[in-house]
């Protein structure tokens, strides 16, 4: 089980939200984890996560659409009875809640 506010960077794998058919995949490379998300709107690009505390990180979200861009987003991962991540909630000031459950 994680140690109280250290990372744990054993969320490598991907992920998908029913709610907005999409997908969130973090890859590890070189003792780094990156995240990504895709769906209707195209194909994000690797961005390094940050961690914050145990079961926390940070997405940097640098771009938007049509305005300025939402800010880091906050990976919160939610895990099984035996430790490994069952889910990662997705959220910024722009949408709350969003929840990925792991598929691989």
């Amino acid at each position: 089980m994680p140690v109280s506010g250290q990372p744990v960077p054993d969320i490598a794998g991907r992920y998908r939200c029913a709610e907005l058919d999409a997908e969130l995949t973090v890859a590890e490379a070189g003792g780094v984890l990156f995240g990504a998300v895709s769906g209707w709107l195209g194909q994000g690009r690797m961005e390094a996560l940050n961690p914050i505390a145990t079961d926390l990180w940070a997405l940097p979200c640098p771009r938007a659409l049509d305005h300025t861009p939402p800010g880091d987003w906050t990976l919160r991962i939610s895990r099984g009875d035996t430790g490994r991540p069952t889910a990662i909630d997705l959220g910024c000031w722009l949408a709350r809640g969003l929840r990925y459950q792991r598929i691989t």
